[in-house]
């Protein structure tokens, strides 16, 4: 598998998919890593849309613009309530 991919959604433009960070795959971005420590993992994105993964622990963060999306994990979940996934609706 590619280590990234970008997928143009109808309503939300081109989104980019990726394992860990934009500069690394072993570079996690998480829920709570301070918005300095990812402004320089995330400047040369073009994409507004930024889905990671790595974590297994669902957020959803905006920095700079940028939407940062973790859908978390359905294999090894984190989460008490179980498996989490991501719903990409145009709409919502």
């Amino acid at each position: 598998m590619p280590e990234k991919k970008v997928l143009n959604i109808d309503g939300l433009g081109e989104v980019l998919f990726l394992h860990c960070s934009p500069r690394s795959d072993e570079e996690a971005i998480k829920i709570n890593t301070p918005d300095e420590e990812i402004r320089p993992m995330i400047e040369n994105v073009p994409q507004d849309i930024i889905v990671c993964g790595h974590t297994h622990i669902q957020f959803d963060r905006t920095i700079d613009g940028k939407r940062i999306i973790n859908a978390g994990s359905i294999g090894l979940q984190s989460r008490a309530d179980g498996a989490c996934w991501a719903l990409f609706d145009p709409k919502v």
